[in-house]
């Protein structure tokens, strides 16, 4: 869903017909007038778009207003290359942080590990000690 914004008052439903066997769609709801700074009254609405087969004609469309609306308003959007682009560099940041984290969390156990080794390693030589009869 959008905004539009006319200088003239819009029909709730424009609907032309392609030479493709489909046919463009706007679809506008709770329309209301603004006045700009240079005292222009401008017609606002919520406005939706889509490409149905014509076999749907207007009159469906209109007699069928909310079921309509609220089928074009859930349809996903497809991602343009940008916003693809953009998104799949988001997750490669994401990824990035992650695989960091995930190496010092490594480095940390490998840290707790070697400490735990020098610890046992000094147990061992205090017994060995004791077993020989010497001080530990």
């Amino acid at each position: 869903m959008r905004i539009s914004r006319s200088s003239k008052p819009q029909n709730k439903v424009d609907y032309f017909a392609l030479p493709n066997g489909f046919a463009d769609v706007f679809m506008r709801r709770n329309e209301i007038t603004e006045t700009d700074d240079e005292g222009n009254v401008n017609y606002v609405s919520e406005e939706v778009y889509f490409q149905i087969d014509k076999s749907v004609t207007k009159q469906q469309i209109e007699d069928n207003f909310d079921l309509m609306w609220n089928d074009a308003v859930n349809v996903p959007v497809e991602l343009t290359t940008d916003e693809k682009v953009e998104e799949v560099n988001k997750n490669i940041v994401l990824l990035a942080d992650e695989n960091a984290n995930l190496i010092f969390q490594n480095a940390m156990q490998d840290m707790n590990i070697q400490s735990l080794q020098d610890e046992n390693a000094e147990l061992m030589f205090k017994i060995a000690m004791i077993e020989m009869g010497g001080n530990a």
